[in-house]
């Protein structure tokens, strides 16, 4: 029996079930975000019928990046659309380490719960992390690169909380005669690494006067390439790779340019949701669906990940009744834009056997923004995707290479199978410009039915 055709059977049986977890979804966004004594149990205690199907997605917004249609619309699209809606409008931003990530927590919690899944937070104090912020502005005060499609996302190169505001001056580092060691007395240095150790040549700007320094890296991590307690002025890396790099030489070319740039070391305490529904009596392994519930600050996280989120919680919503030979996991990771800690975390805390015992890992991440998903990992997983995706009309392609950067990553570095969902237009995450309106609902939807359909096709391969 088709997807389709099992949804439209099933709708009636599950309708108490679908108008509890969108009651669940709102209530706690009623609820004050900084006292969480006001939200020990936010369903009512009536459920009305009125107000599901939930009402079609809006058009999109004219001028807007959204790319609709899809080929073929998702049996699932309106459905996780209102769940994202519910969680854009009410828990947005939900920054790592604040009480509106703690509240996100427990409302994502409690809706699970509400879906007869057995679920808890699992909490962690992070490391001790250090992160970076650089901003570029004109002589007038202009924002310049911040427009949310030319993101410099800087790595932290010193080790101790520092700031610095300068005149950003471009410093080339092929010979060690191109490093000035005088003339730089107030300034920014804006390092293009070449030949000389990165250490000398942020010592030779460091004696000229330099405040703080930017390197040009062609390296996408950096961090640990200065020696701890060195140098003392901040310093952040910049990729040069891709249209990073060169835009911001040109723009220093073409004008004066003003960095504001901040080194921070600080720790914090986050949560995981996690949500078990066991399997059958011939349990098999575990299967775990992940995707991270936070943001950074000032933004609604529609797709980065809102859109995993919604994903993930209508998929929980239509197994929640089905009996599979494996455990079935989910996990909500909080502070993952600080560098996967909440997956970093749960993997840490899982035993020999739960590694070995569990079959794959699907993570959700960013998937709600362009016209196409890309499936990212092992090869069996992928092509089950592309192959079922595509079935069901999917725009879906596969995509290989770099280095994992989402939650995924821990899995798979301890020899967990894992699959990544994510969606063709990345341009506007970790920016006030990732709303709900640049949202193709169908992806979603896609995302939550391969997902599903995945599932199922591990039961036979268990079950073999």
């Amino acid at each position: 029996m088709g997807l389709l055709s099992e949804i439209s059977n099933a709708m009636v049986v599950r309708a108490t079930r679908i108008l509890l977890l969108i009651f669940a979804l709102a209530a706690v966004g009623l609820t004050s975000c900084n006292d969480l004594s006001q939200v020990d149990d936010p369903l009512p205690p009536l459920l009305a019928t009125e107000g599901w199907p939930p009402a079609p997605r809006p058009e999109p917004t004219p001028g807007g990046m959204l790319e609709l249609p899809t080929p073929e619309p998702s049996a699932l699209a309106d459905e996780a659309y209102a769940i994202l809606k519910a969680l854009t409008m009410d828990h947005s931003p939900r920054e790592r380490g604040t009480e509106r990530e703690a509240v996100a927590a427990l409302y994502l919690q409690q809706s699970l719960s509400a879906l007869g899944y057995d679920s808890w937070l699992q909490e962690f104090d992070s490391p001790h992390i250090i992160w970076a912020d650089l901003r570029l502005t004109s002589n007038e005060g202009e924002a310049l690169m911040d427009d949310g499609h030319a993101h410099l996302h800087p790595g932290p190169l010193s080790h101790t909380s520092d700031s610095a505001t300068g005149l950003l001056t471009l410093v080339e580092g092929e010979s060690q005669g191109n490093v000035p060691t005088r003339g730089m007395e107030g300034r920014v240095a804006l390092i293009s690494t070449g030949a000389n150790k990165l250490s000398d040549q942020v010592k030779r700007v460091t004696d000229a006067g330099a405040v703080g320094a930017v390197v040009l890296t062609a390296e996408d991590y950096l961090f640990g390439e200065l020696p701890y307690g060195f140098p003392t002025i901040p310093v952040v890396s910049v990729y040069s790779g891709g249209s990073h790099g060169p835009a911001l030489l040109k723009l220093i070319e073409q004008q004066e340019v003003t960095a504001a740039m901040t080194v921070e070391a600080e720790q914090f305490s986050s949560q995981n949701v996690v949500a078990n529904m066991r399997g059958g009596a011939d349990n098999n392994g575990v299967v775990i669906l992940g995707a991270h519930y936070d943001t950074v600050e000032d933004t609604q996280g529609a797709s980065d990940n809102g859109s995993g989120v919604a994903a993930l919680l209508t998929v929980a919503r239509h197994i929640a009744e089905r009996d599979y030979p494996f455990d079935v996991r989910i996990v909500l990771f909080g502070a993952e834009e600080m560098g996967l800690i909440g997956s970093e975390h749960f993997v840490e805390n899982m035993s020999r056997q739960e590694i070995e015992s569990t079959i794959a890992m699907l993570n959700f991440d960013a998937l709600g923004s362009g016209s196409t998903l890309h499936a990212i990992g092992d090869y069996g997983l992928a092509s089950k995707a592309l192959e079922t995706g595509r079935e069901m009309g999917a725009p879906i392609s596969l995509k290989g290479g770099g280095r994992a950067s989402s939650d995924h990553a821990p899995f798979e570095q301890v020899g967990i199978p894992t699959l990544f969902l994510s969606s063709s237009d990345i341009s506007l995450i970790n920016s006030p410009e990732d709303t709900i309106e640049y949202i193709n609902p169908d992806l979603i939807g896609y995302a939550a039915e391969i997902g599903i359909a995945i599932l199922d096709s591990l039961v036979m391969e268990v079950r073999e």
